[in-house]
């Protein structure tokens, strides 16, 4: 007995010499009881940090178009280029009689079908350029097959543009086109 009683006062001893003050959470407490209840809210926090910048939202509808009357008309612009804008230019020509030649001659019309602009002469033969700019030319000839050869050359300033040549003895139609760069005064 005497051997028990003191394994009791050493463990007492241990007990004692672990606990010192009024509370332990290790070994001084007793069995856990039922959980409360919950308690009421706290105060609110202090703010925290500011946060990273999000991503940016969707496009929003359009608005509604403003009220008000239209601004004053802001002052005239500077004069255009030469005044040409509206200005046009075209023809078309036949010749209804015969031509026979030997030599170099300015082929003229008898019958203008339209004249834009008038800037065709029928008597000459030539057009003459009012309008600077960039012109569309075609011609069709026929040669009769007891007429020898032809050659035809549309002129731009005295110099050729472009030609037709036929020295078949059949019957033919020759053609030929060409867009010319004109200035104003030029002659084809």
């Amino acid at each position: 007995m005497f051997s028990h009683l003191h394994l009791l006062v050493f463990l007492l001893t241990v007990v004692y010499s672990h606990c010192q003050g009024d509370s332990c959470d290790r070994c001084c407490q007793g069995i856990p009881g039922t959980p409360g209840s919950p308690g009421h809210n706290g105060l609110n926090g202090s703010p925290g940090l500011p946060g990273s910048k999000g991503e940016p939202g969707l496009q929003g509808p359009s608005g509604t178009p403003g009220v008000g009357l239209p601004g004053k008309a802001g002052p005239q612009g500077p004069p255009g280029i030469g005044g040409q804008a509206n200005q046009k230019s075209a023809f078309s020509v036949a010749r209804t009689t015969e031509l026979v030649a030997n030599e170099n001659i300015i082929i003229t019309f008898d019958t203008v079908l339209s004249n834009i602009g008038n800037d065709f002469n029928k008597d000459t033969g030539k057009f003459t350029c009012e309008v600077s700019g960039a012109y569309v030319f075609m011609f069709t000839f026929r040669k009769d097959a007891n007429g020898g050869p032809l050659y035809v050359n549309l002129m731009h300033n005295d110099e050729i543009a472009v030609s037709v040549w036929d020295d078949d003895s059949a019957h033919d139609m020759v053609s030929n086109s060409a867009i010319v760069n004109l200035q104003q005064g030029d002659e084809v």
